[in-house]
């Protein structure tokens, strides 16, 4: 009698083990995954470093080149995730800054005619002087840590940002060590450029 109410435990534990929230975001058999829309990127999915789902409707990924990185989104609709587009950043010519900067912003969902469209915004940066091993962006309305990737002997940096007109609002970047000594800052005026 235990060994029977013993498997009917552990094949109960089993079931419920497998039965995750991952599994409301299954993708129908006829639907798009997200990764058959990073192929429509022209993007090689092996210099994809990172993906993240926003809200379970719209996604980024950060990739990177030799010569750069980017970062290209998707939506998800009635057929699957779609590919909708992308930034890429290069490498500056001479020796690069410790940290280098970049930018973009795209559409979530479709676009409103009544004006109540919502935008997110993806900070994006390389960094060059390992030393740094934290990133704070400043903002008019705070400020933010970045989330480090390492990959291939780089370094990248990235904060995802849901408010609009997020470019305009940052006013600072800085680098600190693990012991958190400040080794780099810039001041960013974006608005004006």
């Amino acid at each position: 009698m235990k060994k029977i109410v013993l498997a009917l435990l552990l094949s109960t534990s089993i079931l419920f083990a497998g039965c995750t929230e991952d599994q409301v975001n299954v993708t129908e058999p006829n639907q798009k995954t997200i990764e058959q829309a990073m192929l429509d990127s022209g993007i090689r999915t092996g210099n994809i470093m990172f993906t993240e789902k926003i809200k379970g409707q719209n996604a980024f990924s950060l990739y990177e080149q030799v010569d750069g990185f980017g970062v290209i989104h998707f939506v998800k609709s009635d057929k699957g995730w779609q590919y909708r587009g992308g930034s890429e950043f290069g490498h500056p010519v001479g020796k690069p800054d410790p940290l280098t900067f970049g930018a973009a912003t795209w559409l979530l969902g479709d676009y409103s005619l009544e004006g109540n469209n919502r935008y997110n915004t993806v900070f994006i940066g390389e960094i060059h002087q390992p030393e740094i091993t934290e990133i704070i962006l400043e903002v008019k309305h705070g400020k933010y840590p970045a989330k480090i990737i390492t990959r291939n002997s780089r370094k990248f940096w990235y904060h995802q940002s849901g408010t609009e007109n997020a470019q305009s609002l940052v006013t600072k970047i800085s680098g600190y060590t693990s012991t958190g000594k400040l080794i780099y800052e810039k001041n960013l005026n974006l608005s004006e450029k």
